[in-house]
């Protein structure tokens, strides 16, 4: 178990199922659903220019050799977003590929997100971020707002941690 993982940017308690690696491996992402402290989710909400327009992602970034998995999403929700989370909670990792034994994938969940700064600007990334009530991200998995099978994935694994 992980606990209380001290970041120079971000103090953070982490929770989690199993333990998180320490360096990542090969081909390997990130992805978390973000609470805020009125228990909303953070989507990201794609644009008619990169992908069908109004289908939900969820916050996402490859890992560097430099970073571990928790620096890696972290950096990617403080770049993307501008919030930062006090919580996060470990949920697993998983093979993408698992027909050719490649791409890691390890979820997070992120709890009383805030906002710290303006994100970053980048032109290739224009899609909008939003809130939306718990409830309606259930019904996102249900009516195929959601992106793809992986951010699927992490909105079910994140939803069953979520207090009821």
């Amino acid at each position: 178990m992980i606990d209380n993982i001290e970041n120079p940017k971000i103090e953070s308690n982490i929770s989690t199922f199993n333990e998180a690696p320490d360096k990542p491996l090969p081909l390997e992402v990130v992805n978390a659903v973000v609470f805020n402290d009125e228990g909303q989710a953070l989507v990201i909400e794609s644009d008619a220019v990169t992908k069908p327009i109004g289908k939900w992602a969820m916050v996402e970034a490859l890992i560097t050799e430099s970073d571990d998995p928790l620096t890696a999403v972290q950096n990617a929700l403080l770049s993307l977003t501008g919030f930062q989370a006090q919580r996060w909670n470990y949920i697993g990792t998983y093979l993408k590929n698992s027909e050719h034994n490649e791409g890691i994938g390890h979820i997070f969940v992120a709890q009383n997100a805030t906002k710290h700064c303006e994100p970053k600007k980048n032109p290739k990334h224009i899609a909008a971020t939003k809130w939306v009530p718990v409830e309606e991200l259930r019904y996102g998995l249900l009516d195929g707002r959601i992106l793809s099978t992986r951010y699927a994935l992490n909105v079910a694994l994140a939803l069953l941690t979520f207090p009821q």
